[in-house]
């Protein structure tokens, strides 16, 4: 019986594997904000950025007045921040911790953030069946500083690519829980393209009538 029980752990482990993203290899004890260019891989896992130029992402080390509590990652670039396995694999996307970027008085782009606002952004995953699944993450503002707040994602399960909106001045996130899974049987690259392209083509509508 124990052998059974060990084998069919075995075999679970061998088509899902639990990875946390967790920024760790960019911490620093400074108050620099370093800024990154390109595309963030970490853990079999990559980031990219709507508009890569002239910065993509950023960290903040913890002296500085954004670090949220933990080293997490930024984009300050309007638009869409997508996931996927590097390999090309299935995933379960469970939780990440996401935060509003509170810039301040000394803001050196030269905006001042409505501590008294509230953050809204949405999550996309796109299936291995073609269907899309979508979440709202509204999070208050903490006039204390940066707060990463947990969120669990809701049937972000069998996930080809994921997505969220960005906007300026800009989302924190960390500690992404992903299930691994097989690599896919959807042609990754051009399913991803085409669900990227598909979400900022919907987004820019809905700019657009919402003005």
């Amino acid at each position: 019986m124990r052998k059974l029980v060990a084998s069919i752990f075995l075999l679970a482990c061998t088509f899902a594997q639990a990875e946390v993203i967790n920024f760790d290899s960019l911490h620093r004890s400074d108050d620099q904000f370093t800024f990154l260019t390109g595309d963030y891989e970490e853990a079999g896992y990559t980031f990219k950025a709507a508009n890569p130029l002239p910065f993509s992402f950023a960290s903040a080390g913890d002296l500085n007045v954004r670090f949220a509590g933990s080293t997490a990652l930024t984009s300050y670039n309007f638009g869409l921040i997508t996931l996927q396995n590097t390999a090309g694999a299935v995933f379960d996307f469970l939780s990440i911790d996401v935060a509003p970027v509170i810039l301040g008085d000394n803001d050196p782009f030269g905006f001042n953030r409505d501590l008294n606002a509230v953050y809204q952004t949405t999550f996309y995953g796109l299936k291995t069946d073609g269907s899309l699944v979508t979440q709202l993450v509204t999070l208050p503002n903490d006039t204390a500083g940066n707060v990463l707040t947990a969120v669990a994602l809701i049937d972000f399960d069998n996930i080809v690519a994921a997505a969220w909106e960005n906007y300026f001045p800009g989302v924190q996130f960390d500690n992404l829980v992903l299930n691994t899974h097989a690599v896919s049987q959807v042609p990754v690259p051009a399913a991803a393209y085409l669900f990227i392209s598909g979400l900022a083509c919907m987004l820019g509508v809905r700019r657009k009538y919402s003005i």
